[in-house]
């Protein structure tokens, strides 16, 4: 008997933890307008390709149009589509990683380049005639570092925006604040 208090406490804890832990994430209840969430939807900018959760309608996909401080314009197909922020339960936002793919594509063209063949000059008979050929070999082996440069770029940036994934941003996870 002198432990039914504390089990009676312990309990009580723990039971709300446990029946979270067993609900389906797309029965959530309504978004609860907390800071976090809503400087989430603050940050969506127009133009981003975005697809939402609607509570009791499904996925909705589109582009964003407009972002109200109550609901977000998505157009798909030609026409334009408001949904309520307060139905939403999930948010995915489209990013491209056609920067990063543009950036390691011209370094590796780059390296690319500057090891390709094609500037070679016949050998040099003398020191004059070797020190005359270093100027056009640089700039041979620059241009083609160049070229290579432009076209890693290119190809770099269109894998990366191929390769593009949804990113998470709502819902926001709340900071977990540990009991002392």
């Amino acid at each position: 008997m002198r432990y039914t208090a504390p089990l009676v406490f312990l309990l009580a804890l723990t039971t709300p933890t446990l029946a979270g832990a067993q609900s389906d994430s797309l029965a959530t209840p309504l978004l609860s307008g907390t800071a976090a969430q809503m400087a989430a939807f603050a940050r969506l900018q127009p133009g981003n390709a975005i697809r939402v959760h609607v509570l009791g309608q499904g996925w909705v996909r589109g582009s964003l149009t407009r972002n109200y401080v109550d609901n977000l314009v998505l157009s798909s197909d030609d026409r334009e589509r408001v949904v309520p922020t307060a139905y939403m339960d999930s948010v995915l936002v489209k990013h491209g990683y056609a920067r990063l793919g543009a950036g390691l594509g011209g370094l590796a063209g780059m390296l690319v380049g500057a090891s390709a063949r094609g500037c070679e000059q016949p050998p040099a008979t003398n020191l004059g005639d070797a020190a005359a050929g270093i100027g056009s070999q640089l700039q041979c082996g620059i241009e083609h570092m160049m070229a290579g440069f432009a076209v890693g770029a290119l190809i770099g940036a269109i894998i990366g925006e191929v390769s593009a994934s949804w990113e998470h941003r709502v819902p926001v996870e709340e900071p977990h604040v540990a009991w002392r």
